[in-house]
């Protein structure tokens, strides 16, 4: 989902992904920019809070970034999160219906890419033990 202005694939993107009324969704690719694109991230985490879904994301730059989506419904609470500086994961150490759990959402190439993928496995494995 690219942020770069709010238009009506934005918006159609919004409402198939909430539509279907799934408990968690994982985000990825978003570009949100959200250091330069404060207004429409905002206006994005009101929809999303406004159909239902609390919001959660690692995405400040123009490319990559991650995000979940948990629906208000679900019985949760975020313990502990964990996001890299390159905006390729995001983890959340969560609380839901009295089990701990963690739960992530995970950027990657449309290349296959042997140095990037041992780089972001090293560096999920790395967080995982540590939240």
């Amino acid at each position: 989902m690219n942020l770069s202005s709010i238009n009506n694939t934005t918006l159609e993107k919004i409402l198939t992904l909430t539509n279907q009324q799934k408990d968690v969704v994982f985000l990825s690719d978003l570009r949100l920019n959200s250091v330069k694109n404060v207004g429409p991230v905002e206006y994005l985490r009101k929809e999303f809070q406004f159909l239902g879904y609390d919001f959660f994301h690692n995405s400040k730059l123009s490319n990559r970034g991650t995000g979940i989506l948990i629906k208000k419904t679900v019985s949760y609470n975020i313990i502990q999160t964990e996001k890299d500086m390159e905006e390729n994961f995001l983890l959340a150490k969560i609380n839901i219906n009295d089990t701990v759990i963690i739960i992530g959402s995970v950027y990657g190439p449309n290349v296959n890419d042997d140095i990037f993928s041992l780089t972001i496995y090293h560096n999920l494995y790395r967080s995982v033990i540590t939240i």
